[in-house]
């Protein structure tokens, strides 16, 4: 049976793929093992902010290993991962995002310090 959502097809491939890469990012690699650790870490951390199914959460990230981990993320705690060009500005991002509907504000899952151990990395450790 195939998986129904993004969540149980990465829950699926660690299963059947372990160790193997997932990502490659220069000389960082992520398995499908620790990609499903991580995401099931942050995971924890939106739902305990208050992101709930169904919620958008955007994702304003350059395309990386900790990108998808973050969207891995917001699909495991049931909500819907939206992307953002990183080379929008503050007014774009405005227009977009109404502060209104959002769950997390600004910068309180974008600091390092905020997500490198929810990324499942040491606190200040931007090599991964």
């Amino acid at each position: 049976m195939s998986p129904a959502t993004l969540a149980d097809a990465l829950e699926e491939a660690a299963i059947q793929h372990g160790d193997r890469a997932a990502f490659v990012d220069g000389d960082q690699r992520l398995s499908f093992a620790e990609w499903e650790r991580r995401a099931d870490g942050l995971a924890a951390v939106l739902v305990e902010r208050g992101v709930r199914p169904g919620d958008v959460v955007a994702i304003m990230l350059p395309t990386s290993i900790d990108y998808v981990v973050v969207y891995g993320a917001i699909t495991k705690a049931g909500a819907i991962a939206t992307g953002l060009n990183v080379r929008l500005g503050a007014r774009e991002i405005a227009s977009i995002l109404d502060p209104r509907s959002r769950r997390a504000r600004r910068g309180d899952l974008g600091s390092p310090r905020v997500h490198d151990g929810a990324l499942g990395r040491p606190a200040g450790d931007r090599t991964r």
